[in-house]
């Protein structure tokens, strides 16, 4: 049903793209997406991360339930496995040619009983996916430090820390009706006291073996 939904969508987009009605001709922005997209269970983050040519950064997942961790993705480290089958160093993907600004985006699609995560980093795309039974209630949020930088320098600067990007965090199937508030100023351990499901989604430098 959703594919049918995504279809009808660009459809419409690519016969009417700057007309949102014939008594309101007003061009699509970056506002009417998202809320398009929101409804069919679909959210897109990216963040400019100024990056030297000597570093070598590393997505990290992380997923947590009820103040447990139960899944760890290494991103650097999915994709040298990968690769190493068909002879191809998976790390030189990821190694810079120069000082630069460099795009890493994430989407997350949902569905009644997981949630996909694709992310697009350095030429390499990959997706993971997280089982979403026994969650209600979510939201995606990126962490208050990392919006502030965006604000003030429209990139990211990177002091060679773990630095978490975004989360998403949920509340159980049984606190439903529970209001899941933003949880902004928030320290990672008060987080994981205060909701009950968590995917964090840090950069952090890579230590070649």
């Amino acid at each position: 049903m959703k594919s049918v939904k995504l279809t009808v969508f660009f459809l419409i987009l690519s016969l009417r793209l700057f007309a949102q009605g014939t008594n309101n001709a007003f061009d699509y922005d970056a506002t009417d997406f998202n809320v398009i997209l929101k409804e069919l269970g679909i959210s897109t983050f990216k963040f400019p991360i100024k990056q030297d040519a000597d570093q070598l950064l590393n997505i990290v997942l992380e997923e947590y339930e009820n103040k447990e961790l139960i899944k760890k993705v290494s991103v650097i480290d999915d994709v040298k496995q990968s690769f190493v089958e068909i002879g191809i160093d998976g790390l030189s993907y990821f190694k810079p040619k120069n000082d630069s600004t460099y795009f890493h985006r994430f989407y997350f699609f949902k569905n009644d009983s997981t949630m996909k995560i694709r992310m697009k980093t350095h030429g390499i795309e990959l997706e993971k996916v997280f089982a979403f039974e026994g969650k209600s209630l979510y939201s995606i949020n990126t962490d208050g430090s990392i919006g502030d930088e965006l604000r003030e320098n429209q990139h990211v600067e990177f002091n060679n820390e773990s630095k978490i990007l975004l989360y998403l965090y949920a509340n159980s199937v049984n606190e439903k009706d529970k209001p899941l508030w933003c949880p902004n100023g928030l320290s990672k351990e008060q987080l994981l006291e205060r909701f009950y499901y968590f995917i964090f989604i840090s950069i952090e430098p890579y230590k070649e073996e």
